[in-house]
C-alpha cells in the first residue's frame, strides 16, 4: 500500500511538471504565432548601432504595440562569411521566445563568386519562462542535456535583451 501511494504520488507529480511544461511552451507558441501574425501592424522604430558588434554592420528593428509595448525585437549582423539574425519576442519587457538563426555563405561577401543565396543555414530556439530557458533547440531538435556553459549564455541573453529595452526606452522618450 505504502509503495503504491508513492507511486501515485510521484506519477502526479510527473504528470503536473510534464503538462505545466507543455502548456508553457503552447502559450508561448501563441505569443510568437500573434506576434507574427500582427508585426506588419506594428509600429518599428531602428535602434542606434553600437558599433563593434558585427564585422559588416548590423540593424536591430523594434517592433511594438501602443504605448510603446515591445512585441519582438528582431537583430540582424552582418559578417563576411554570414549573417545571423535573432527574433526577440517579448511579453511584459521580458523575453518569452528568442529564434536565432546562422547563415554562413558558401564564399565571402569579397570574392566575385559570391551570391547572397548560396548559404547554409541553422538555427535555435529558445522558450524562455520567469528569464531562464525552459525548452532549449537546435535544428528542430530538442536539447535533452545543455551545455556546461548554459548557465552562462542565458545570462547574457537576459542582460543582451534587456539593454536593447532599455536602449529603445532611452530613445523613444516622450
Amino acid at each position: 500500500m505504502k509503495n503504491s501511494l508513492l507511486f501515485l504520488l510521484t506519477s502526479f507529480y510527473y504528470f503536473f511538471a510534464y503538462s505545466q511544461s507543455e502548456n508553457d511552451i503552447a502559450y508561448i507558441r501563441s505569443i510568437v504565432e500573434k506576434t507574427n501574425t500582427y508585426s506588419k501592424n506594428y509600429q518599428t522604430a531602428i535602434l542606434k548601432s553600437d558599433q563593434g558588434l558585427s564585422t559588416e554592420g548590423n540593424e536591430i528593428t523594434v517592433y511594438t504595440e501602443q504605448l510603446n509595448e515591445i512585441k519582438l525585437i528582431k537583430e540582424i549582423y552582418f559578417g563576411e562569411m554570414g549573417k545571423t539574425v535573432i527574433s526577440n519576442y517579448i511579453e511584459d519587457n521580458h523575453p518569452v521566445f528568442i529564434f536565432k538563426e546562422y547563415y554562413t555563405y558558401k564564399f565571402p561577401i569579397t570574392f566575385k563568386e559570391f551570391n547572397s543565396n548560396d548559404f547554409t543555414k541553422t538555427d535555435e530556439r529558445f522558450y524562455l519562462k520567469n528569464n531562464r530557458i525552459i525548452k532549449w533547440m537546435k535544428e528542430k531538435k530538442t536539447l535533452k542535456t545543455y551545455p556546461k556553459n548554459a548557465a552562462s549564455i542565458e545570462s547574457n541573453m537576459m542582460e543582451h535583451v534587456a539593454s536593447l529595452i532599455t536602449q529603445f526606452e532611452k530613445e523613444n522618450k516622450e
